[in-house]
């Protein structure tokens, strides 16, 4: 087993690669990880983030690509817009680094399968940070549909439903579909909602230890920003063993409700939500709520005791993230392109913050009735619905929307 704090480099500290910053640099408090370098190349965006990483004596660069080997650097973490995630990662496993990769791994199934094959020549760790996986509670979940206690699992379906302001858009890769001629395809299911997405495979998934196998995907995709992506979806995927998933996600609803996931099995419902609450629902209705467990390792602790060669199993390894972006990516060949939301069915509702965001009153609404047919929102009456077209997905190997090319 490898000795001493492993040498980290991080790959964009300026959005969500914040919170990475400051983990590991916690990490580095307690001696497993010592961060050696970063690289930012808007630095102004996040200046005292920068400030304590400088102080804990990491040294930034412009570009992952201009660390030097005499950095040392073992590891890296990358936490770049998506369209990066495929050449950086590349580049981190030909100069012999370990990676931990923010989600989605890839927007499409021809860059993932890139990945894996550079992974397998490198012989290194590559982890997704689909950090819910490592939470007690759904743990807790696993545990309790492997031991029987809602008998098989028939459905899982997954809500989520969030409310996200122009800001949110004003990034120069958010609610796209390309970026510079690479793919990106930023939209809920692919990116905010991935983690949704992600759970309800693994809790279909037989051996529960990895996502299960998507045959097919029929999706809706509408947006009421003014975006190319889609900011509402609902979706529903057919796994090879016949477990039906049903996801309906937006970032339009100006409420207040916590993403979910609802397991149905033949003896009964398992319920597990963002704050890591399971509930267990009987065959007749009676409600348990379980009690919450203590935390255990996160994915970043999981990821560097792997890296040192301890016998630990990774929660999110890259191979675990083929049937996410299978279904993503299937999602829209699905329902090409993005519908809009009628102006006259959307309105404009300021955010608890005081900021402006684009709302679709009665969202929660069409969720909920949607959901509780098993339907999807064109057959739920929604009145701004299209119907998609189902994709398979077994034989899926390339993302290329009619008359797009590659």
């Amino acid at each position: 087993m490898r000795e001493g704090p492993l040498r980290v480099a991080l790959a964009g500290v300026a959005g969500h690669g914040a919170a990475h910053a400051r983990r590991f640099l916690q990490m580095q408090a307690t001696g497993s990880v010592r961060v050696v370098a970063f690289a930012e190349p808007a630095p102004e965006r996040r200046p005292e983030v920068v400030r304590e990483l400088s102080d804990a004596g990491a040294i930034r660069y412009d570009d992952l690509s201009h660390v030097p080997d005499g950095a040392g650097v073992e590891a890296v973490v990358i936490a770049t817009p998506i369209h990066l995630h495929h050449p950086m990662t590349l580049h981190a496993l030909a100069r012999g680094w370990h990676v931990l990769l923010e989600k989605p791994a890839a927007p499409t199934p021809q860059e993932l399968a890139e990945m894996l094959a550079a992974r397998r020549r490198s012989g290194r760790i590559v982890a997704v940070n689909f950090q819910h996986t490592a939470r007690p509670g759904f743990r807790q979940l696993l545990a309790l549909v492997r031991v029987g206690a809602i008998g098989p699992v028939q459905r899982v379906i997954g809500r989520g439903l969030w409310l996200r302001d122009a800001a949110y858009y004003a990034r120069s890769w958010a609610g796209r579909l390309r970026v510079d001629g690479r793919w990106v395809l930023d939209g809920t299911l692919m990116n905010p909602f991935a983690h949704l997405v992600n759970q309800a495979l693994i809790v279909a998934s037989p051996d529960l230890d990895r996502p299960a196998a998507p045959v097919a995907v029929t999706a809706e995709l509408y947006h009421a920003n003014p975006i190319e992506s889609e900011d509402t979806a609902c979706a529903r995927i057919l796994t090879r063993e016949g477990v039906e998933i049903l996801i309906y996600t937006t970032l339009t609803f100006a409420g207040q409700r916590l993403p979910s996931l609802e397991v149905q099995g033949s003896e009964g419902t398992a319920r597990w939500d963002y704050q890591d609450r399971v509930t267990l629902v009987g065959r007749h209705g009676e409600s348990r709520p379980l009690p919450t467990l203590p935390a255990g390792p996160d994915v970043a602790d999981n990821f560097v005791a792997a890296v040192r060669g301890e016998p630990v199993a990774l929660y999110s390894p890259l191979s675990h993230s083929v049937s996410h972006v299978l279904v993503a990516a299937g999602a829209f060949l699905s329902c090409w392109p993005p519908s809009p939301i009628p102006d006259a069915l959307r309105e404009r509702v300021r955010t608890p913050q005081g900021t402006l965001a684009w709302a679709v009153p009665e969202i929660d609404r069409w969720i909920d009735v949607a959901s509780s047919r098993h339907a999807l929102f064109s057959e739920a009456g929604v009145p701004w619905a299209r119907a998609g077209v189902t994709v398979g997905l077994e034989r899926l190997q390339s993302f290329a929307p009619p008359g797009e090319g590659r």
